[in-house]
């Protein structure tokens, strides 16, 4: 038996888990420190397999290069600070629903820069998603306004992030991630 149901249920445990967590680490950490921690700890556990299967990564050309560079900027510097930012001003579920936002940025990025196709299934699914971001956005108040906006950025930011590492020729997700961990700190 294949032990990647278990991984990805252990996966979505994780990532549902990560807010709440993150909005109690507040207290302590600033936004900058927090981002920093997270995502050197993604580096670390995805370590192993990335260093296991660099010898079958390729060298990457300029263009795949100065993708993963903004790759990490995006969606390994500036996405998390404007996460944790917006945590501060709101509930980590109400975060936790607007992060639903990055598949719809990812899909309007993906159709305005990089000429993905999107069927009329999925422009639907991506208004159901921005009208749900408003109304929560709106039930909050002001505080829930610029949480919302800081989310949306950093929604936004892992939208370019996800198309940008698509891109990328020969690489793999935990070479991805190692890398937006260790440059990121």
């Amino acid at each position: 038996m294949s032990a990647a149901p278990a991984l990805g249920l252990l996966s979505a445990l994780l990532f549902g888990a990560a807010t709440p967590a993150g909005k109690m680490l507040l207290g302590d950490f600033t936004p900058f420190q927090l981002a920093g921690l997270l995502y050197l700890g993604a580096a670390a556990d995805v370590a192993p397999v990335a260093v296991l299967y660099r010898s079958t990564t390729p060298r990457l050309d300029r263009a795949n290069r100065m993708r993963l560079a903004l790759a990490v900027v995006s969606g390994g510097i500036v996405g998390p600070v404007l996460l944790l930012c917006g945590l501060r001003f709101t509930t980590a579920g109400s975060v936790s629903l607007l992060l639903n936002v990055e598949m719809a940025a990812t899909a309007l990025l993906g159709v305005a820069l990089f000429r993905e196709h999107l069927g009329h299934r999925g422009w639907l699914g991506v208004a159901g998603v921005v009208v749900a971001g408003s109304v929560l956005a709106r039930e909050s108040g002001w505080p829930g306004a610029v949480a919302s906006l800081f989310v949306a950025g950093a929604c936004v930011c892992w939208a370019f992030d996800n198309n940008l590492t698509a891109l990328i020729a020969g690489m793999s997700p935990s070479r991805t991630t190692f890398w937006k961990g260790s440059e990121s700190h």
